[in-house]
């Protein structure tokens, strides 16, 4: 009983199956390891992070969000191989994993794109052939509409606002 409450907790995120969390995984502890052994830690005998001016994050905010994104998606690419060869899994299974993570990388190369501020055209086309791509995985669906919703937000005129809105939602309309 306890896991499947866990379960349905996740369900609004789009994390229905297994097949739609494996995107989230980034790398085991080995790959994440070696990609932060130079870096300085953090601790109380040398508090790297604490003190900062308030502009200090401000500063190149931008550039420091793709720098991590290009971070997350490097530990992916590294770790994944490994990950789905150790899972065993047949082929038909495997075809399907393969797939749902290229969907994600087509979501992440466009998530970058989108942090650098490429059009509104281009980030609908671009979002909508990564889902074209895995249209099963619920916890991409739900992350394309929370873009979508995102860029209906930002729009000033109601009429606009309104028509984007309906775009993120017809992400669940049935077809």
């Amino acid at each position: 009983a306890g896991n499947s409450e866990a379960l349905k907790s996740l369900v609004p995120y789009g994390l229905t199956s297994a097949v739609a969390v494996l995107p989230h995984y980034v790398a085991d502890e080995k790959v994440i390891l070696a990609a932060l052994e130079d870096v300085p830690v953090n601790s109380l005998e040398h508090p790297r992070y604490e003190f900062f001016f308030p502009w200090d994050y401000a500063r190149e905010r931008q550039a420091k969000f793709i720098a991590n994104h290009q971070m997350i998606i490097k530990l992916k690419r590294e770790a994944l191989p490994d990950f789905l060869a150790s899972l065993g899994t047949g082929k038909q299974d495997t075809a399907r994993l393969r797939q749902t993570l290229a969907a994600e990388f087509r979501y992440l190369a466009g998530f970058q794109k989108f942090l650098e501020g490429i059009s509104l055209s281009e980030q609908y086309r671009i979002f909508d052939d990564a889902l074209a791509v895995a249209p099963w995985n619920d916890s991409l669906r739900a992350r394309i509409f929370a873009q979508y919703s995102h860029i209906a937000s930002t729009r000033r005129d109601p009429a606009e606002r309104s028509r984007l809105m309906q775009r993120a939602h017809a992400l669940y309309e049935k077809k």
